[in-house]
């Protein structure tokens, strides 16, 4: 059973794999539409459950990447930013999307996508530790809260603020 699309909450699956120990296997792809989509891997196993942190595994060849501020990898127990390879980046998205080409980086000899995830390695695996900037994800759709800020000028107002609040938890994008 393959997981995507949100950040996986390992926790709720505790039922399930006290049931279901070996099959079927339960696998988290981590990734962002705006590339292929899955650019990671995690088989999610009794030990995750345990673990606060969305475990996204490890990066699939040519695709996933955990990078610092100057877009060098990042060492195990570093965080970083996640960002996923050219080689799964849709080439409509640099010229169709503006805000998202800004996030477009590059890296030795390959363009990249840096998703505003912010993953921590971990010995074998990266787990999901928040954002690097201010999405926030309200019922599946990402919201920028300073660009939202922005779109409501008024003469009189001379700054806004956004505060995403609710009865529902509000995640990070």
């Amino acid at each position: 059973m393959v997981f995507g699309g949100e950040a996986l909450e390992p926790q709720r699956l505790a039922t399930w794999l006290d049931h279901h120990r070996r099959s079927p296997r339960l696998i988290n792809m981590y990734g962002i539409t705006e590339t292929t989509v899955h650019a990671s891997f995690r088989e999610i196993s009794v030990a995750d459950v345990d673990n606060s942190v969305s475990p996204v595994g490890v990066p699939l060849v040519h695709l996933g990447f955990v990078l610092d501020q100057w877009l060098r990898p990042v060492p195990p127990g570093r965080l970083g930013g996640a960002a996923a390879g050219w080689y799964g980046y849709w080439a409509g998205t640099l010229t169709s999307i503006g805000s998202y080409a800004c996030s477009a980086a590059r890296e030795p000899g390959q363009r990249m996508y840096r998703t505003g995830d912010l993953v921590r390695w971990g010995r074998w695996a990266a787990g999901l530790s928040g954002r690097a900037d201010e999405q926030v994800k309200i019922r599946g759709y990402r919201i920028e809260l300073g660009e939202t800020a922005r779109r409501w000028p008024h003469w009189m107002v001379e700054q806004a603020a956004v505060i995403a609040r609710g009865t529902a938890p509000v995640t990070s994008a």
